[in-house]
């Protein structure tokens, strides 16, 4: 390995340092960026992992039996999934999902409006996140096309608003959004088999795809008979309307420093949408979830006394008539209120350049290899082409 990294420098013509500071630079987003190892931290650290974290990851196993339980019951329920595709007219994204989908039992309903609830007592007690603070952006920053809606407002008024699009930091998000919305994600088909979480995952009535699937016509088809169900009343009610559908448009975790662009499944059903974004201040460790393993970001977010997370709501979007017919647009559109809000630049990157740098990271791959394969993923992704946004 090291024979072919120096044949890649004497290639170049540049220095191994060079090359490596441009690799960062080019796939930053997915670079770790985190506070630095400082006395105290080493300190706290070393008497934390002797005492609060084993205590953290007990009450962690101790409330993944509880909801494995709790989704159990509700998995027992009959299912309607046929009859809420057919009342809305549209194609089913997948026969998993219809047989997930169907109607629950009133007492069901109020087992799955349990899970949200204990997620935000597991982030509490074992992940250390005491507050969740509600963030909302002054009304003369917003775009015209955003409607304020207020932190406290109930899940009615925002009924509009089917689908939840939200940047994506790590697991830890995917907790916070599940406690402050009550809703269910998209998710890879292998998920369902995973223990413990596979069960919840079918509970919240979470999106599965096969490897097979398309993913924008799955969310599409979500989304439209959720619209059918909840905005146009053709149905008394199914599992697939009871929660909202979120969606990380990234389709991958960024290290939240910066952004990449967004893909179009979220938006092509020209749809509205509602955009929240989270974020994790920090001094000593950056909770996101990037570019570390698993069992050391565990250890490390389990030794911080406590661990800060901030939600803003953008307000609900309405896509002007050019967006709803151009998925694209619309998903750079928002896109850019994003990065306007954060301020952070965007990078023309996608998921498969996230593999690209962990093979580099992790010796796989030359410096001069990761930059090459990264273009040519550029030229052959069209969702990285530049898209002018409406004003």
């Amino acid at each position: 390995m090291d024979r072919r990294y120096e044949q890649g420098v004497a290639e170049s013509g540049e220095t191994a340092e060079q090359l490596d500071e441009q690799v960062h630079a080019y796939f930053y987003p997915f670079k770790r960026v985190s506070g630095q190892w400082s006395v105290y931290e080493v300190c706290k650290t070393a008497l934390l992992s002797c005492t609060l974290l084993p205590l953290r990851l007990l009450l962690l196993l101790i409330f993944l039996i509880v909801l494995w339980l709790v989704a159990a019951l509700v998995q027992g329920s009959p299912r309607h999934g046929e009859e809420a595709v057919s009342s809305s007219g549209s194609t089913p994204d997948s026969s998993l999902n219809q047989k997930i989908a169907g109607r629950l039992a009133g007492w069901q309903m109020r087992l799955v409006r349990v899970i949200p609830r204990l997620a935000r007592l597991a982030l509490a007690l074992c992940f250390g996140v005491f507050w969740i603070r509600r963030r909302s952006p002054e009304p003369s920053s917003l775009s015209p096309q955003l409607k304020p809606v207020s932190p406290r407002a109930s899940l009615a008024r925002r009924s509009c608003a089917y689908t939840i699009v939200s940047n994506h930091l790590g697991y830890l998000d995917i907790l916070v959004l599940l406690a402050v919305y009550s809703g269910s994600f998209v998710a890879k088909e292998d998920i369902r088999r995973v223990r413990f979480v596979g069960k919840i995952a079918c509970a919240i009535q979470c999106l599965f795809l096969g490897s097979s699937e398309s993913v924008t016509q799955s969310i599409v088809g979500r989304t439209q008979r959720a619209h059918a169900c909840r905005v146009l009343k053709q149905c008394e009610g199914c599992s697939d309307c009871a929660t909202n559908l979120i969606i990380f448009p990234e389709g991958t975790t960024c290290n939240g420093h910066a952004m990449i662009r967004f893909r179009r499944g979220a938006f092509a059903a020209g749809l509205a949408v509602l955009p929240v974004v989270v974020s994790f201040p920090y001094k000593h460790f950056n909770s996101s979830w990037e570019s570390i393993l698993f069992k050391t970001h565990m250890w490390r977010i389990m030794t911080q006394f406590v661990n800060y997370v901030d939600i803003s709501e953008l307000g609900v979007y309405e896509p002007a008539e050019q967006e709803k017919v151009d998925a694209h647009l619309y998903a750079r559109n928002v896109e850019k209120l994003y990065s306007q809000h954060l301020a952070l630049e965007i990078y023309d990157l996608n998921r498969k350049h996230k593999l690209m740098y962990h093979s580099y990271l992790l010796g796989q791959k030359t410096a001069g290899e990761v930059l090459e394969l990264a273009s040519q993923e550029k030229l052959a992704d069209p969702s990285l082409t530049t898209f002018e946004a409406i004003p």
